[in-house]
């Protein structure tokens, strides 16, 4: 059995810090430990934007008429938006008779993703 190393008085001990192979190429600030922080505000307003702009995306392009032409844009962002929000408004006066059932569909998606949001951002705010 080995003999076990004992420092004698004046010996100087250093110590090596254990460090993984690759956390020597990455520089300190980088960390690729997850960090627990609250989900901020800004992704739940950049997500909604997202699907706004989206959605007005689609409902302009002319396969969403049943016309076959461009929807305006301003149009098409208004129904986006009011069909994200859940409030139900509209600048055209038929939306069924505008829209083809490709517009139909992106709308009802548009409402049923805002209805999930709502409810999300409800809950949240309850629990918390």
């Amino acid at each position: 059995m080995p003999k076990r190393y004992r420092p004698k008085p004046g010996d100087v001990t250093h110590r090596v810090s254990r460090v993984k192979p690759w956390r020597v190429l990455l520089p300190p600030e980088i960390s690729l430990s997850p960090k627990n922080r609250p989900l901020s505000l800004a992704i739940l307003i950049y997500g909604f934007a997202g699907m706004i702009l989206i959605g007005a995306f689609l409902l302009m392009m002319p396969f969403s008429s049943k016309a076959g032409e461009f929807t305006p844009f301003v149009d098409a962002l208004f129904t986006a938006t009011s069909a994200v929000c859940v409030t139900g408004l509209n600048t055209i006066p038929d939306t069924a008779a505008h829209f083809s059932p490709f517009g139909q569909l992106v709308i009802l998606i548009l409402i049923q993703i805002g209805g999930f949001g709502f409810m999300t951002s409800a809950t949240i705010l309850l629990i918390a």
